[in-house]
């Protein structure tokens, strides 16, 4: 398997997005969420007055960690295409297990108006022992992808924690916050 050199920071950006699962189960709203797959159980939470809200999803995949990591890492390949994207770019490759990525989403028309939805994460994965590989995304800045008009910066911070069953398969656990930046009152979300 890889046996890449994770640097201080990089441990530590795994290490927060692990805790951030922790927190989510200890938010004191949350909310299931009916899901189109009886095997997957998905809730959404956040703290009262706030408007970043959580969410976080779980479903067992019949495939290896490996391939799953290699969907998720992947995000911008055409079978993770969706309608709604504008953009998905690598804006620069740190190592085989770091990169810095784009996410951009449609604005909306209509009686909200809503400018496209930018997001610049640093996204690293790492493998946790033998039964576990995890992928934490945190939001940064770069040089090359500064902040303009035409689009909202969003903080998108995720994790993915992708663990070995005893069958082949694995739990696949996504947990995503989303503030939808100034513009969007706390009352909408």
């Amino acid at each position: 398997g890889y046996d890449g050199d994770y640097l201080g920071p990089e441990r530590s950006q795994v290490d927060n997005a692990l805790a951030s699962l922790d927190k989510f189960d200890q938010l004191p709203i949350k909310t299931k969420v009916k899901t189109s797959s009886p095997l997957a159980s998905s809730e959404i939470g956040r703290k009262p007055k706030e408007s970043m809200a959580w969410g976080k999803s779980e479903i067992l995949v019949r495939a290896s960690m490996e391939q799953v990591l290699a969907f998720m890492w992947h995000f911008d390949s055409r079978a993770r295409r969706k309608e709604n994207d504008l953009e998905k770019t690598i804006v620069e490759t740190k190592s085989l297990h770091h990169v810095i990525a784009c996410v951009c989403k449609k604005g909306t028309k209509g009686l909200l108006k809503l400018l496209p939805r930018e997001s610049i994460n640093s996204n690293v994965w790492k493998r946790m022992g033998d039964n576990s590989i995890v992928v934490a995304g945190t939001p940064t800045t770069h040089d090359n992808r500064g902040i303009t008009k035409e689009r909202v910066r969003i903080s998108v911070p995720f994790v993915i924690n992708i663990e070995k069953q005893s069958d082949e398969s694995c739990k696949f656990t996504y947990c995503q916050s989303l503030g939808m930046g100034e513009l969007v009152p706390n009352a909408i979300l």
